[in-house]
């Protein structure tokens, strides 16, 4: 009977049976793991034996009854406390992700490379539309099993495979998050008038990340539903006023012969990385999804959602890297930064 009390007392978000409060902050116990466990039991005598992190339990159980976030981790989610959102969110959720100003820098790469700004979209298209079926599928095995994809790697490759998939995901994920930082901070001091030194904008964007960490699985997926559509408005205001900019030789490349064949691989390789390096965790987001979910959904949606957007800023990143390389002065001020970026 204690065991019963203890599994019903947290995970009541979106459970209409849930009744009553819980009698203190201590009872908390994550319903997807079994509380007679003797490594829970470990856990819990820690938590409770350590002020700090029977603080930190504390407020987590509070946090969750008053904000209904997400307090797990990675253990299953079994099929009786799911809470899945709209099929369409499987879409919807890639679009606010992926229609950002994250991935222009990185199709201006093409340009910069020596690539003309026709070659640089069309080697985008093809490496999006290859690059985005790996975590397209990937996403397919959460539904079924309720784990994030790294639990996942821990049956397809075992425990040292595991882990080294955990290293490559820590390694992508850092990558992402200096690249949205750094850009992040950079749009902050834009549209400040430069009144926002670079790194306190920066550091803003890392504040506000970490915040939103700890609101979990609802409070992103209904964010991500709707977040897509400003920054759609936004990314095509960018796409009219830059147009006028656009370089008048489009189809004018800086290489030829074996130094050509290089860029073009070279760039196809960063579009094709930047697209499938979303399967370490494509399917973190659809472990409340029923088992039964249709994989060809579930694939379809997330192909959908990934390329789509990827293409679309990609394409615009290929003609501000035309922009770039069709002026010499832009040119040579970047060129300039990189060797001392302090410079005004």
């Amino acid at each position: 009977m204690e065991i019963e009390r203890e599994q019903k007392s947290l995970w009541h978000v979106g459970i209409e049976s849930h009744e009553g409060s819980l009698e203190s902050p201590t009872e908390y116990t994550n319903t997807a793991v079994d509380p007679g466990d003797e490594g829970e039991k470990r856990i819990r005598h820690m938590q409770e034996g350590n002020g700090l992190l029977r603080s930190l339990r504390n407020f987590e159980t509070w946090i969750d009854r008053k904000l209904g976030v997400e307090a797990m981790g990675v253990e299953r989610v079994p099929e009786d406390k799911r809470r899945p959102p709209q099929k369409l969110n499987m879409m919807f959720f890639w679009f606010s992700v992926l229609i950002s100003p994250t991935l222009i820098p990185i199709g201006s790469l093409g340009p910069i490379f020596g690539l003309s700004v026709h070659t640089s979209v069309i080697l985008t298209i093809f490496a999006a539309l290859l690059g985005t079926i790996v975590p397209a599928f990937t996403a397919t095995l959460s539904p079924p099993s309720g784990l994030r994809q790294v639990a996942v790697a821990r049956y397809a490759f075992g425990i040292w495979g595991a882990k080294f998939c955990g290293l490559l995901n820590i390694i992508v994920n850092g990558g992402y998050a200096v690249i949205a930082a750094v850009v992040g901070g950079q749009l902050l001091v834009a549209v400040s008038g430069d009144s926002i030194p670079l790194a306190a904008g920066i550091v803003i964007i890392v504040a506000i990340g970490f915040l939103v960490s700890f609101c979990g699985f609802t409070l992103i997926h209904h964010y991500e539903r709707y977040a897509w559509i400003v920054a759609l408005v936004l990314i095509c205001v960018a796409w009219g006023q830059s147009a006028r900019y656009f370089t008048p030789t489009p189809g004018l490349s800086k290489l030829s012969g074996i130094d050509y064949s290089g860029a073009c691989l070279s760039y196809f390789a960063v579009v094709f990385g930047v697209a499938c390096s979303w399967c370490p965790i494509a399917g973190d987001y659809y472990i409340h999804y029923p088992a039964d979910t249709n994989k060809w959904l579930v694939f379809s949606l997330t192909y959908f959602g990934q390329v789509l957007p990827t293409i679309f800023v990609g394409t615009l990143g290929n003609h501000f890297g035309g922009i770039i390389t069709s002026n010499e002065e832009m040119l040579g001020q970047i060129r300039l930064y990189n060797i001392r970026p302090n410079l005004p």
